[in-house]
């Protein structure tokens, strides 16, 4: 499994290192925001203000966490020019129904650019993580992905239930059918043309209608409306 991967990778530590989730085929981290619930790309200034200030907080998911009371989590970013800007960890807690999975949340700092890509990792314990990458302002470029990073962790049919989604969506339409009018002159009384009563002078032939109608029928053409008296 690919916990074990990343577990050799880190052999020298005392104990498990945490992991950061990221999406199935690449290192780019499994983030919102947490107030909109909006993925990235993040500005570091919200949209909502929440709390004191404008920050933008992202909700990050981790594994490997056992936090205990008084126990406290660090996290940093590193951008393009290699420049490392701490993140405040502001809560962290157990993902309702994954007792495995952690929800941490970060506000981000005003010293990042909004240029691309950054390196994201926590610190727990005096070991630190995997890292994964968050879009700033936009999504690409930044720095590499480090030589030992495993893509791929939310491949796990766990980590797969945790982060589908279902969706159902009704549409409804609808025909209109506009109808235009156009006004015509009123005929005058001796101009309305007479009922046909001789069905042979317009239908001849002896199978059509005209010769299946009681009294005779036809059809007859009414005055040109642009002919003048």
């Amino acid at each position: 499994m690919l916990f074990a991967v990343y577990a050799e990778l880190n052999s020298g530590a005392q104990q498990p290192a945490p992991v950061l989730i990221s999406h199935a085929d690449s290192t780019r981290a499994i983030a919102f925001d947490s107030v909109t619930r909006q993925r990235e790309p993040f500005s570091t200034s919200a949209q909502l203000k929440f709390g004191s200030d404008n920050a933008t907080r992202i909700m990050l998911f981790a594994m490997n966490l056992d936090l205990q009371t008084g126990e406290t989590i660090s996290a940093d970013a590193e951008d393009a020019s290699h420049t490392i800007h701490t993140l405040t960890v502001e809560s962290a807690g157990k993902v309702p129904e994954q007792p495995w999975a952690t929800s941490i949340v970060v506000r981000l700092p005003e010293s990042l650019p909004q240029s691309g890509d950054v390196l994201v990792r926590i610190n727990y314990r005096g070991v630190a993580s995997n890292r994964v990458r968050v879009g700033i302002g936009q999504i690409g470029g930044g720095p590499a992905d480090d030589v030992n990073a495993v893509p791929g962790l939310s491949k796990l049919p766990i980590i797969g239930r945790l982060f589908r989604s279902k969706s159902e969506r009704a549409e409804q339409t609808e025909l209109l059918v506009l109808i235009t009018p156009q006004l015509v002159r009123p005929l005058n009384p001796d101009e309305v043309p007479p009922l046909p009563t001789l069905q042979q002078r317009f239908l001849k032939r002896e199978d059509d209608i005209g010769a299946k109608l009681e009294g005779g029928g036809g059809v007859v053409d009414a005055p040109d409306a642009t002919q003048k008296k």
